[in-house]
């Protein structure tokens, strides 16, 4: 087997690394920061919201595609032909971008799945538990009635 090819099929199989960290830090990370920021979760989940995540984990899958194996010469060469980018790309800057475009690949395919639902759950019952205990401090340090006796003295 060639060892260029022998190469190239293990940087693709290295790109399982900044994938799955991009998605278990997008498991784990954008569930913390929806409960930091209740006031954007009806936007979290919304029909526009799920469109846009579909739109970014394909450009992010095409971008990661791009960058790696036998695509990332070809990539390379016509971004070194591009005359208006500040820095002259690498071997190494595209192999970079190809990690990172895994790694952001994962991290917008993780709210894809159903735990943000759970977590909209999660957060009304919260606040519906939060209600219910603010009414009982309200009639708990409600000023009483005057305690007088009703027997006569």
């Amino acid at each position: 087997m060639d060892p260029l090819f022998k190469a190239q099929a293990i940087g693709m199989l290295l790109l399982w690394i900044p994938l799955l960290a991009g998605f278990f830090v997008g498991r784990w990370v954008y569930p913390k920061l929806l409960r930091l920021l209740p006031a954007f979760l009806p936007l979290a989940r919304s029909r526009s919201s799920t469109f846009m995540t579909f739109v970014n984990v394909t450009l992010f899958a095409v971008a990661m595609v791009l960058t790696t194996g036998m695509l990332a010469a070809k990539t390379l060469v016509w971004l070194q032909g591009l005359t208006f980018l500040p820095v002259t790309p690498t071997a190494n800057w595209v192999r970079a971008l190809s990690w990172l475009a895994a790694f952001f690949c994962g991290y917008h395919a993780a709210p894809l799945f159903e735990y943000p639902v759970k977590l909209r759950q999660e957060l009304e019952s919260e606040a519906a538990y939060r209600r219910n205990w603010e009414e009982y401090r309200r009639r708990r340090d409600a000023p009483k009635p005057s305690a007088k006796s009703s027997y006569p003295e």
